[in-house]
């Protein structure tokens, strides 16, 4: 049994649909029993429904109980994730998060926890060992991420800090390194524009991993009315309001969607050399609607492996322990609305299909 806490939001109805097709008995539930139930109800087999409340200890120890493992798709960070946490271990369930939890210490135990089970920190630092596998150390890697999409409040505060973390340039000024990329967008007639950011959780250390100093990411935008609210909000200076300005690019960006089909891209692309010498160029593209599929998939690779005992006990974070693979055949397998394409190609050349290679 799996409980999933959260588990009719957007991230856990994917891990769910993932967890439910690899045979997994599962119990999701949130606040809303019409909701946790409606859930059930599609997903069929043995799925129960419950009522749960993140912020109620009773009641996420009466969730959890019988569990192997809790998930926690909440995404309510500092506010429940140490509360969700405690209450899963408690009832002797092993735990996974897609946020990270400064206030638990990595030390042995009978339990096995593994946080950072999303894109960032999670998945994006698995990307570049996936494309590098094989090549000599000196890698480029480079990273996009965004698309079309209605931001909530979290979502623009996480893009307005990412921003303000990176180097405080306008969005759009300078070169565009997007130039070239034009086939990974569904309408090249819209401004595309891509900024140089700091992805969430880059600042502080999560994983044991190491990281490539030449790795850079981007973030695309489709459209013009998140371009200039970003542009506004970048000319502040320290004076600049990250609530009003979340405010503000919420509603820039549902014009932006006005019309259009909203999705989300990862895109990344590693340039290197193989054993012989020869320079290649690889690249991975994953789309999805909003980017919540590729996170749950991310969750549900990492519940596999914690269930199947294949994670030693103790507090990991998922790059440690997953590979981009797991995540990767997961959103092929059980992700209909998701699409992965990777390519091969010499560093001038025609580009062919490339089999994800295993983890070394």
């Amino acid at each position: 049994m799996v409980g999933i806490v959260g588990g009719y939001g957007a991230v856990g109805r994917a891990a769910a649909r993932c967890l439910a097709a690899e045979g997994f008995r599962l119990r999701v539930g949130g606040r809303s029993a019409q909701a946790a139930w409606s859930l059930a109800h599609q997903l069929g087999g043995a799925t129960q429904a419950r009522v749960v409340d993140a912020m109620d200890d009773q009641s996420l120890r009466h969730f959890s109980r019988g569990c192997l493992t809790v998930l926690d798709c909440t995404g309510g960070g500092a506010s429940t994730l140490p509360r969700i946490r405690r209450a899963a271990m408690d009832a002797g369930a092993h735990f996974v998060s897609t946020l990270t939890d400064p206030t638990v210490a990595a030390r042995p135990g009978d339990r096995c926890v593994v946080l950072a089970a999303g894109f960032s920190p999670g998945l994006s630092e698995m990307l570049d060992e996936l494309l590098s596998a094989r090549l000599a150390n000196d890698t480029h890697f480079t990273g996009y991420y965004g698309g079309l999409r209605v931001f909530n409040h979290s979502a623009a505060l996480e893009c307005l800090r990412g921003l303000a973390l990176a180097h405080g340039s306008a969005p759009g000024s300078g070169t565009d390194p997007l130039a070239g990329l034009p086939r990974l967008f569904p309408d090249s007639s819209r401004p595309i524009v891509c900024h140089r950011t700091v992805l969430p959780g880059a600042q502080t250390p999560v994983s044991a991993k190491d990281q490539n100093a030449a790795a850079r990411w981007y973030r695309a935008f489709d459209g013009t009315h998140v371009l200039g609210a970003l542009a506004r909000f970048t000319a502040g200076g320290p004076r600049r309001n990250l609530e009003s300005a979340s405010h503000e690019l919420a509603r820039a960006s549902a014009l932006d969607c006005a019309g259009a089909t909203p999705y989300h891209l990862v895109y990344g692309v590693v340039e290197g050399r193989t054993p012989d010498g020869s320079t290649v160029r690889r690249d991975l593209l994953i789309r999805d609607i909003d980017g919540s599929g590729l996170v749950g998939a991310t969750a549900a690779a990492a519940v596999v492996k914690v269930s199947a005992g294949r994670v030693p006990l103790g507090t990991h974070h998922a790059a440690d322990v997953l590979a981009a693979r797991d995540v990767i055949t997961r959103v092929r397998r059980h992700l209909p609305d998701s699409t992965v394409r990777m390519t091969r190609r010499p560093a001038s050349g025609t580009a062919t299909d490339d089999s994800l290679p295993a983890r070394s």
